[in-house]
């Protein structure tokens, strides 16, 4: 049977699940259902032209069954300055491009809304007020991480040793920093259950992450991975965790041959013989340092920044190269120049900020999960980040603004005090 009867089967069975269990609201349904379908969007956008797919017709329903908060249940949230602060970083890195370059296509406009979707996915899940809509959306994250991760493997054991595999993304690097950003996730509601088969589910789950991670030959995904799940396995409490991942990284730090040959192979800079990439991991390397050599160079020139896209277009001035930064730090820096890095820098800290202070909340399940799911995604993507640029992609970056929004915090304009708000 084919892949996709399966997730089919799937959607249908969470369907059923969320009306006799969950029971949200239309608006906190939609929701779910979208979460579901961002890892899988830009497989299956459904484009029909002019901005008419998918993805963008669940801004439209979100927004028929959207509802207004009343006044006296809004929270302060410093994220929505930053985030406003990010938009107009955005919109003059766009305007640089036009006026500066003469970058004027359809082409820029597309970067222009994929960097601005996950504030307006952030919008949208902070008006998941109730607890049953918020639950209702881990759970279709959740669903929607174990599609990804066993589409991802399923593919890597049919293609083998033959090259890398990036699943629904079509690319490795991008897919391994989803499987890097996520299992935290699943990591997350292990060390939140109570029950047997729900603890195995979790576990079977988060070894086919782990596999299909293996499957990207993404060193920096491999790592991310790793430091992903150190993370979550610090801020849980549950000891059988600690113990477990401590004794596994202890294994394989002694016995590195127990990952597979593909990988190791990577690690070690050479590809295994009969590799249609054979010199595509001695050559990545190399690549990297002329990259970031070039890019420190193009930022030094322009210290307002290239504008949108426009790295790729521009780099090859500083030097004889025409590939990505293989940075986010230095593609961000050099796209949209110092208030552009700065902007980005914060953001991120907020975001970081906004999961500690979650992951301690003991009054309610979903805040404390996603704040604990939250610093893990974060510290995983940086790490994979430090030698990619997937956080600008949708999909990867997709949970992150609805993590953060469904944490339930009271921040006093001006104060320290984050408080738990009882008001669903």
């Amino acid at each position: 049977m084919e892949f996709k009867y399966l997730g089919i089967s799937i959607l249908i069975i969470f369907i059923f699940y969320l009306k006799k269990v969950r029971k949200p609201t239309l608006y906190g349904f939609i929701m779910a259902l979208f979460c579901i379908y961002i890892p899988i969007s830009e497989k299956y956008s459904f484009n029909i032209g002019m901005g008419l797919n998918l993805f963008n017709g669940f801004y439209v329903a979100l927004l028929l069954t959207w509802k207004r908060i009343e006044k006296e249940h809004e929270e302060y949230d410093s994220l929505k300055k930053i985030g406003l602060a990010w938009v107009c970083v955005l919109v003059l890195a766009f305007l640089i491009s036009i006026i500066f370059y003469g970058a004027w296509n359809l082409e820029i406009l597309k970067s222009f809304k994929r960097l601005l979707d996950p504030i307006l996915i952030y919008i949208f899940a902070r008006h998941l007020y109730r607890d049953s809509d918020r639950r209702a959306a881990m759970d279709g994250m959740t669903v929607g991480v174990i599609i990804f991760v066993c589409h991802l493997y399923l593919q890597g054991l049919d293609i083998g040793d033959k090259e890398r595999v990036g699943g629904f993304l079509g690319q490795a690097n991008a897919a391994a920093a989803f499987v890097a950003a996520y299992t935290p996730l699943l990591l997350s509601l292990l060390s939140a259950s109570k029950k047997v088969l729900n603890s195995l589910f979790f576990i079977c789950c988060i070894i086919i992450c782990v596999l299909a991670e293996f499957e990207t030959v993404s060193r920096g995904g491999i790592i991310g991975l790793a430091v992903g799940v150190l993370i979550i396995t610090f801020l849980t409490e549950r000891k059988y965790l600690k113990f477990g991942a401590g004794a596994i990284f202890v294994i394989i730090l002694m016995s590195p041959m127990l990952l597979p040959e593909k990988l190791v192979s990577r690690f070690e800079g050479y590809s295994m013989s009969g590799n249609t990439q054979d010199l595509e991991a001695e050559y990545s390397e190399e690549t990297r340092f002329k990259i970031w050599k070039a890019s420190i160079s193009m930022i030094a020139s322009n210290p307002f920044g290239v504008g949108l896209d426009g790295f790729q277009r521009q780099i090859s001035t500083y030097g004889n190269i025409h590939y990505d930064a293989h940075d986010i730090f230095l593609r961000v820096w050099g796209e949209t120049g110092i208030q552009g890095i700065l902007i980005f820098l914060v953001l991120v800290v907020q975001l970081i900020k906004r999961g500690i202070q979650g992951a301690y909340i003991k009054e309610n399940t979903v805040s404390r999960l996603s704040g604990m799911t939250l610093v893990g995604c974060m510290f995983a993507l940086l790490t994979t980040n430090c030698t990619s640029t997937t956080m600008l992609n949708t999909v990867v970056v997709g949970y992150i603004p609805i993590l953060a929004a469904i944490i339930c915090l009271k921040i006093q304009p001006g104060g320290q005090d984050f408080a738990f708000q009882n008001k669903h």
